[in-house]
């Protein structure tokens, strides 16, 4: 049975379908958040929209990236604070450790530079009176001369002697020098052993000349005197200072020269040592896991690897970028 419907009517249910489609149009706007949900709405701001909703995408990749490139970074820079760290405990172990092995460094006294009677005579100390001593004869018969109030004495090196030589070995290293013997004193001689950075030398409240290695290896101490300064020659006061032919003026042997008869430290287990060297092992195993650790993302700047930062859209010649490379610690 057919409908009919008055022009009325239908003004009004066409009307209602039109807001109903309105509605529905509104609430897809509502619900996606965009005016246009698709080309037929608008082509022109659809594909507008799509364009820039692609660059925005694009750019939040690149926000990620940088985002990405600056945690890499600070991973690696709170790395190398923390392997600083370590460093630092190393240096103070090996610090700790050098202290101890101090016991096994080669020492040894002379004898007595000075004695009591030289102390009543100038009313000065032993020690004093001991580096104020000249090395060569002042009166030229080769014999030490005491000291007096008026004189500061000698060890009695033969005044013919006008160079004193100084050789000093340890393990692989040699210090060798030599300097005039005019009115020079046992303080001029031990400020050249001072010199040398193998050895130190002193002089104590005995009188007597003290010589210490700065390391553990035996020491080979030297003192010579003759005509020449020079390295070489017959008349070297260095080559003599190489077989100790001057040592006996002050108490040393000549054997103490010789590499086989050196100067030698003690033989000391320190359990102290022990215990250093296990920490600085264990430190040095840190340093390593720290490392391995620095990184993020997969990127480790501390193990080598590279990071590239782009930052922009562009790609070839128009891509600006940055490139870290790191460094295999």
């Amino acid at each position: 049975m057919a409908v009919s419907l008055s022009a009325g009517v239908r003004n009004n249910l066409s009307t209602l379908q039109s807001t109903a489609a309105q509605s529905a149009q509104i609430q897809n706007r509502l619900a996606t958040g965009k005016k246009v949900n698709s080309a037929i709405d608008s082509p022109v701001n659809f594909f507008t929209a799509a364009s820039l909703n692609d660059r925005s995408s694009q750019l939040t990749g690149l926000l990620d990236g940088i985002s990405n490139g600056i945690q890499t970074i600070q991973a690696a820079s709170k790395g190398i604070d923390g392997i600083t760290k370590l460093v630092n405990s190393l240096q103070s172990t090996i610090k700790q450790a050098q202290s101890d092995a101090a016991q096994n460094r080669p020492t040894k006294a002379g004898t007595a530079l000075s004695t009591q009677a030289e102390v009543v005579s100038t009313s000065k100390s032993l020690k004093d009176i001991a580096l104020d001593k000249k090395l060569v004869d002042d009166d030229a018969d080769a014999t030490n001369n005491a000291a007096t109030a008026t004189s500061s004495g000698n060890l009695g090196i033969a005044t013919a002697n006008t160079f004193i030589g100084l050789s000093l070995t340890a393990g692989s290293t040699t210090y060798e020098a030599s300097f005039s013997s005019a009115n020079a004193t046992v303080r001029d001689l031990v400020n050249e052993i001072n010199k040398s950075g193998i050895a130190t030398a002193f002089v104590d409240e005995k009188g007597q000349l003290n010589v210490k290695g700065t390391g553990s290896e035996d020491l080979e101490f030297g003192i010579g005197a003759n005509t020449s300064g020079a390295p070489t020659g017959a008349n070297s006061a260095i080559v003599d200072a190489q077989t100790g032919l001057a040592n006996a003026s002050f108490g040393f042997l000549a054997a103490d020269a010789v590499a086989a008869t050196a100067i030698k430290g003690p033989t000391v287990t320190s359990a102290v040592r022990s215990n250093l060297i296990d920490q600085y092992n264990d430190l040095r195993n840190k340093i390593d896991d720290l490392a391995k650790d620095a990184g993020f993302n997969g990127i480790n700047l501390l193990g080598g690897d590279r990071l590239s930062v782009v930052f922009n859209e562009k790609t070839g010649k128009n891509q600006t970028k940055l490139d870290v490379q790191g460094t295999q610690l």
